[in-house]
């Protein structure tokens, strides 16, 4: 009677000891099924728009490709059913932002987990798939709606260029993984300092300083709330109108006193009311009334004691409320003015109403954080009955660092904001700002995005 043949002890523990009887026959059985299981892998993994990852050798970029040079020969010699040729890239993801960005299109709410994160793409002949990787392990899909920013923002990214991930006009309105995640509002923590000039016709230009800030919240994903402070100070020509029309006050000083204003506001994705107490003796739109400077004059000489002719030419004001014949220099006291702001992914509107100031509804259209070379910009309209105004807006080379503790918080500096809203080359209005804004997971339980 033959001897019964030994174990083979290279698959012991396998449970394939009872089929296979010599080594030979097992690395077979290995090889048979490590090739079985690869091409199980790669046909399952298909997605849209096939691109090249950035090679160059950029130390501080968001995410960084990597060479996988032993992957992709088994991939190549694994030939996957109906000789579909598959080719994978991966991106270690550096930049806190970043990633968090990526974790919210996963469809996941929370802070992202301690640990290094990679961006794994499978791409074919016609399509491409990508998806989030944590030490290795998959965490989820990433939409194939945004494989192609993903790239962009990947290639992109870094201390001199922002931008959230999209690719197109409809990826910036709709998030399957995050529905609310176009119409949620800023929270964090946000300070300015903001210089502004109007030049309008019948006036020297005005100058004003303003600095404040404003803290917003999420304590739930369907909330917001905000509330900011703000206190600034003016001098020059629409001042002089108003207060010393005939230039016979000898007390009279460029700059005037302080004023303060606030406001709180109480809003849902995409829609937001804001309640302010603004006494300032020229309101947020002041320079959107073309005939402001006229105005300005007519009232000030009427409350001065020497009200202008009947032939001398100069007009009522046509937006601002005081700024006319039998008027006043300024809104009675307190003054409180409404806001109603939407928000659809980069497409902003505001609405203001403040009777007792303007004698319109404000509108305040704008298409915001388009991205660019410089940082970000934007471009609307400012529109009130009988006046407009063409809104541009710029973010210079704003800077984003990643704050370690807690994981997920973002410090922005915005070393220059540009706001310019022109009627024509005698009537505008320049805002110069440097801001920072820090945001933090800790001011948004309700959703990290």
């Amino acid at each position: 009677m033959a001897s019964r043949p030994e174990k083979n002890p290279a698959v012991q523990g396998t449970g394939l000891s009872g089929r296979l009887r010599t080594p030979s026959r097992a690395a077979l059985w290995i090889k048979i099924s490590g090739a079985l299981l690869l091409g199980a892998v790669a046909a399952t993994a298909q997605g849209a728009a096939a691109f090249k990852p950035a090679m160059e050798d950029t130390a501080k970029v968001a995410a960084v490709p990597v060479e996988n040079d032993s992957l992709r020969a088994r991939a190549a010699e694994a030939e996957p059913p109906q000789g579909r040729k598959f080719k994978f890239e991966f991106y270690e993801i550096e930049d806190a932002e970043l990633l968090a960005d990526l974790w919210h299109l996963t469809g996941r709410d929370n802070v992202p987990e301690a640990g290094r994160y990679q961006v794994l793409k499978v791409l074919d002949d016609t399509v491409a798939r990508a998806y989030l990787l944590r030490e290795g392990t998959q965490v989820g899909r990433l939409p194939d709606s945004a494989v192609a920013g993903i790239l962009r923002v990947i290639r992109t990214r870094s201390g001199t260029r922002e931008g959230r991930i999209s690719q197109n006009l409809i990826g910036n309105f709709w998030n399957p993984n995050h529905p609310l995640a176009p119409f949620q509002w800023p929270t964090g923590l946000y300070t300015e300092i903001r210089h502004t000039m109007t030049v309008l016709r019948n006036s020297t230009p005005q100058i004003q300083q303003i600095y404040g800030g404003w803290m917003a919240v999420r304590p739930v994903p369907w909330a917001h709330a905000e509330i900011g402070g703000y206190q600034s100070r003016h001098g020059g020509g629409l001042s002089r109108n108003l207060y010393n029309p005939m230039d016979d006050r000898s007390d009279w000083q460029f700059w005037s006193g302080h004023h303060q204003w606030g406001y709180l506001a109480l809003g849902v994705p995409g829609v937001k009311y804001e309640l302010a107490l603004d006494n300032r003796n020229f309101p947020e739109f002041f320079w959107l009334d073309p005939n402001g400077g006229a105005g300005s004059y007519v009232i000030g000489r009427e409350k001065a004691g020497s009200p202008v002719a009947s032939d001398e030419d100069y007009a009522d004001g046509s937006l601002m409320n005081g700024w006319k014949r039998g008027g006043r220099l300024t809104a009675p006291r307190p003054n409180y003015s409404q806001t109603l702001r939407l928000k659809l992914g980069q497409i902003r509107y505001s609405a203001v109403f403040d009777p007792d100031v303007y004698n319109s509804t404000i509108h305040d259209l704008l298409f915001d954080e388009l991205p660019a070379p410089f940082g970000q910009w934007g471009l609307g309209f400012v529109l009130a009955e009988g006046a407009a105004h063409t809104h541009i807006r710029f973010d210079l080379f704003p800077v984003t660092l990643g704050i370690p503790r807690p994981q997920g918080s973002t410090f922005r500096f915005f070393f220059l904001r540009l706001d310019l809203a022109v009627r024509d080359i005698q009537t505008f209005h320049i805002g110069l700002a440097t801001a920072i804004h820090l945001d933090s997971p800790i001011l948004r339980p309700g959703g990290n995005r």
